[in-house]
């Protein structure tokens, strides 16, 4: 059994096949998915638990130190395949495995940033200017990165609806993606700036609203300082997406919050237990 077929039987949960998908794990060579494969087997019961996901609370069992081992191998393992192994495991139903976004798709013959083509778009563009910036304060970080906007305040099971990915200022604010809800295509998902100050607002209907306010011209003063990266980034923009700068951020942000405003105030509510408010 191939990467792709031992992906089919978690993302599938075809649970009756599991125990053939662990045996040939060894066979790969793959030490990676041999770390992963053998954490499940020792807490297969957590694993092959019919409870849902997104129960409240977690089971003894889920919360055992061995689970917990698992967990942090599956979150690592996408740092440690080789190139010829992409990972994907961004809606993967395993219990174990759902508290951060994995990868086990298929090979590929290049490192991917993350299970979403605009980003890896975005990202070899960015990494091509070689640290020039193209957009003031912004620059994409480590894919699902483990932010805590809420201090606390919200419970593990909130935060894993949250996919952090870029820095939105130079002082600490940042994007994330939010799970509004299970659709697959995660670069249409509402897009999240959680401010360094405490605010946080939608930002943008979906990943490709928030590379249009990017494209948005600088500030006078900043104009020498990204430029030309910025002209490059309205480039690539029109050339991969042939999408242009909005005539005013308004444009983008005004509708996004229009389309998701109440639906995440009312998330924050209910996932901070009503400590937090989001201002209109």
């Amino acid at each position: 059994m191939h990467v792709r077929s031992f992906a089919q039987v978690l993302t599938e949960r075809q649970g009756e096949r599991l125990p053939q998908g662990l045996a040939a794990v060894p066979h790969d060579d793959l030490p990676s998915l041999h770390t992963l494969a053998a954490g499940i087997e020792r807490d297969r019961d957590a694993v092959t638990s019919t409870k849902r996901p997104n129960a409240r609370r977690a089971s003894p069992k889920e919360n055992s130190p061995q689970c917990t081992k698992v967990k942090k191998q599956a979150k690592c393992l996408f740092l440690k395949v080789p190139r010829s192994v992409a990972v994907c495991v961004s809606q993967l139903p395993v219990r174990v495995l759902d508290r951060r976004n994995l990868f086990l798709l298929e090979a590929s013959m290049s490192d991917l940033y993350s299970p979403i083509p605009e980003l890896n778009l975005l990202k070899e563009f960015q990494d091509r200017l070689g640290g020039r910036f193209f957009s003031d304060g912004f620059e994409l970080f480590d894919y699902d990165d483990d932010l805590d906007w809420f201090c606390g305040s919200a419970d593990p099971e909130y935060l894993d609806r949250l996919i952090p990915f870029a820095y939105a200022t130079g002082s600490g604010s940042y994007y994330a993606l939010w799970r509004c809800d299970d659709r697959a295509d995660l670069a249409t998902l509402p897009v999240i700036f959680f401010g360094d100050e405490g605010a946080c607002r939608v930002e943008a209907r979906d990943l490709r609203e928030l590379f249009r306010l990017l494209a948005c011209p600088p500030e006078e003063e900043d104009l020498e300082r990204l430029n030309p990266g910025h002209q490059e980034y309205v480039t690539w923009l029109g050339r991969n997406f042939g999408l242009t700068a909005p005539e005013h951020p308004d444009d983008v942000v005004e509708p996004a919050m229009g389309e998701y405003f109440q639906q995440f105030a009312n998330w924050v509510q209910i996932a901070t237990r009503g400590t937090i408010d989001v201002a209109g």
